[in-house]
């Protein structure tokens, strides 16, 4: 995976690289909603809830893409990556691309959902309540 330019490259198993397109989409600016967003996201992370965007002086111009565990192989060879939720509607994207790095498909789960496992016929989800406690859901695959 690359974060800049966002495109998939493929091992090859010669040891040649297979590079796909550049996703055009891959860039975001960060901006004061997404500052705050990506803390409401964090706060049992960060082990306190109610962080100042202030509070954190180096953000960086634009948002990264992916989250660094973004990657799910799936079972036909083909790749999935999380991206970063958007403060915009609060919902996780999936980008699905084939083995020659293109992308193919996308995927969009509930809102306030987040992907942690994908299996033959489900997609495996959390979500986090008003109380801060988490559920575990599952859905079938796109």
């Amino acid at each position: 995976m690359r974060k800049e330019p966002y495109r998939v490259e493929w091992r090859a198993p010669d040891g040649s690289w297979r590079r796909g397109p550049v996703v055009p989409d891959g860039v975001q600016p960060v901006t004061a909603d997404e500052k705050r967003y990506a803390l409401f996201r964090h706060a049992t992370v960060l082990q306190r809830p109610s962080y100042k965007i202030e509070e954190f002086p180096n953000w960086p111009p634009t948002m990264p893409p992916f989250p660094l565990d973004a990657m799910f192989p799936l079972h036909d060879g083909r790749l999935a990556v999380r991206r970063t939720p958007t403060a915009k509607d609060h919902t996780e994207w999936i980008d699905i691309f084939d083995r020659t790095g293109k992308r193919v498909d996308r995927w969009r789960l509930p809102r306030d959902h987040q992907l942690i496992g994908i299996g033959a016929q489900w997609l495996y989800l959390t979500t986090r309540d008003e109380d801060d406690l988490y559920s575990l859901w599952r859905m079938p695959r796109p």
